[in-house]
């Protein structure tokens, strides 16, 4: 029965894995770090199962603790919540402790190691999903630490990606507890009660690798989330612009903003405020205000960071080979966490992922 259960899940972390590796394989140099490090993950988990497997003895209680380190690595590359450094250094360390725990394994399958205790392992469980919980914590914490980016740049659709990552953690947390609690109450005699962990953990983790291979974040289609994202942002602008009628004074008070943001590029100075436009366009900051968000429906700091994000988008098309991290710097933004939370807002996806797209779109119209 264990053995059972340890071959559905190794099958279906290879099978997430070749389905990221075709996709891979098929867009070439375009192909997406964070897919190609994450199928890289799901293998080395399949061999840490095989692995396991081969040790033999318990395991009910090995299986959850390696799901936990896969999930972690995964989470860490495909969170909306987690820094990119940071990410990479999580994913990092669990890869590296799942090939120490198959070469473990290894060695007590030849009898020169001896396996882990049940406690030992219920203990290592339950740190590494407290840690997968402290990561999400860590995420909120950086974008709490930024709250001029999260007012300027936060919207609903931002607020569901956070959510969903939320859900992720909260039910890796509740499985692996309901696995403690079943442990510790039942022992290792209930067997398919306990194996039902492992199982539901394993889905879990093709949930995660599935959304990091269709660049989604509910495991949709990226096209019916696109669909969801511009209707959340189109719906806030429109009720918006709906409810209040746009008066001559405030449409021509508008054009002379416009006409400020594309002759001088105020936007590109990252300090930038309501009084540089004041003196820009020779009116007062309630006009600009009220002018701004009676015609496009947003605030002042959105319309400024629209036209930042807007400058980086004909940015790169000039020159394709920019990194995001050259993006941000060039068109005005004070951290790479505001400007890929206004880029999602405008643009509907994360700025990484655009630039590997719009790169891919650019080098089939040369051809």
């Amino acid at each position: 029965m264990e053995n059972f259960v340890a071959v559905i899940i190794m099958m279906a972390s290879l099978l997430v894995a070749v389905v990221m590796m075709i996709k891979n394989a098929k867009s070439g140099v375009l192909a997406c770090w964070k897919t190609v490090a994450i199928s890289i993950l799901l293998l080395v988990n399949a061999f840490l199962t095989f692995c396991d497997v081969v040790a033999g003895g318990d395991l009910s209680l090995r299986l959850p603790f390696d799901i936990l380190l896969s999930i972690l690595a995964i989470f860490a590359l495909s969170s909306s919540v987690m820094p990119l450094r940071d990410g990479k250094i999580v994913a990092v360390a669990s890869g590296v402790a799942e090939i120490c725990m198959s070469v473990y394994y290894l060695l007590c399958a030849r009898d020169i190691l001896q396996l882990p205790s049940g406690t030992a392992m219920i203990s290592a469980a339950a740190m590494t999903a407290v840690f997968i919980a402290g990561t999400l914590l860590y995420g909120i914490s950086c974008r709490i630490r930024d709250v001029g980016a999260v007012m300027a740049a936060g919207n609903a659709w931002d607020g569901l990606c956070l959510g969903t990552d939320a859900v992720y953690v909260v039910s890796f947390l509740v499985e692996t507890i309901f696995m403690l609690l079943a442990f510790c109450i039942h022992g290792a005699e209930n067997r398919p009660l306990l194996l039902m962990f492992p199982m539901l953990l394993a889905a879990g983790q093709a949930a995660l690798g599935a959304r990091a291979c269709f660049s989604s974040v509910f495991v949709l289609s990226r096209r019916h989330e696109q669909r969801i994202a511009g209707a959340l942002k189109t719906s806030k602008e429109e009720h918006a612009i709906r409810q209040v009628p746009v008066s001559e004074t405030y449409r021509e008070v508008y054009s002379r903003v416009v006409v400020y943001f594309e002759e001088e590029k105020p936007y590109l100075n990252g300090d930038l405020t309501i009084n540089d436009v004041v003196k820009g366009v020779y009116t007062n900051k309630l006009y600009i205000s009220k002018a701004i968000s009676q015609c496009t429906g947003k605030n002042f700091c959105q319309f400024v960071n629209y036209h930042r994000v807007m400058y980086s988008v004909e940015h790169y098309r000039l020159n394709p080979e920019m990194r995001v991290a050259d993006m941000w710097q060039t068109c005005g933004f004070n951290s790479i966490v505001s400007y890929n939370m206004a880029f999602k807002l405008f643009m509907g996806e994360n700025p990484s992922d655009w630039c590997r797209k719009e790169k891919s779109r650019l080098v089939n119209c040369k051809k």
